[in-house]
């Protein structure tokens, strides 16, 4: 267990976990959230986002927070030895966003200023869209991903 990537929806724990299993086998944590979101909560292009992906698994040991799938999970999970799958019911998922979007993660001081609640309410869909997928097929299935863009209405 050297190259570890951990998987899940938003709110069901990915985070604690990569971060603890790096601190219990002395591995560096590589937070996808933090290779993807620009300043000012823009999502970065593919091409940008796969180099700096490529350029952090490069190491041979490491533990990867979260999957990015369509974007940039077929290089981490080729590289990992290791897959973790966190499986929590929609309902304790959705309450950590909530919880997290009044009680700020102090412990992660590496991601960006706090998201507006454009983000928060992509969130909550991006972790439906996922338990869904997952239950239809297998956790990786999933390609659920937020646009910064708001819906227009019709």
């Amino acid at each position: 267990m050297r190259r570890i990537i951990v998987v899940g929806c938003q709110g069901s724990g990915t985070t604690s976990l990569s971060r603890n299993l790096g601190q219990r086998l002395g591995l560096p944590v590589i937070h996808l959230d933090v290779l993807y979101w620009r300043p000012g909560w823009k999502p970065s292009d593919k091409a940008s986002f796969r180099t700096r992906v490529t350029d952090a698994i490069a190491g041979d040991a490491w533990v990867v927070d979260g999957r990015f799938s369509g974007l940039a999970f077929d290089l981490t999970l080729a590289r990992a030895d290791t897959p973790v799958v966190i499986d929590r019911p929609r309902w304790l998922c959705q309450w950590r966003i909530l919880r997290s979007a009044f009680d700020r993660d102090t412990t992660r001081p590496d991601l960006l200023e706090r998201p507006d609640d454009q983000a928060f309410f992509c969130a909550i869909r991006a972790a439906n869209a996922f338990i869904k997928s997952a239950s239809a097929a297998s956790p990786f299935a999933s390609s659920a991903r937020c646009s910064n863009q708001r819906a227009k209405p019709s």
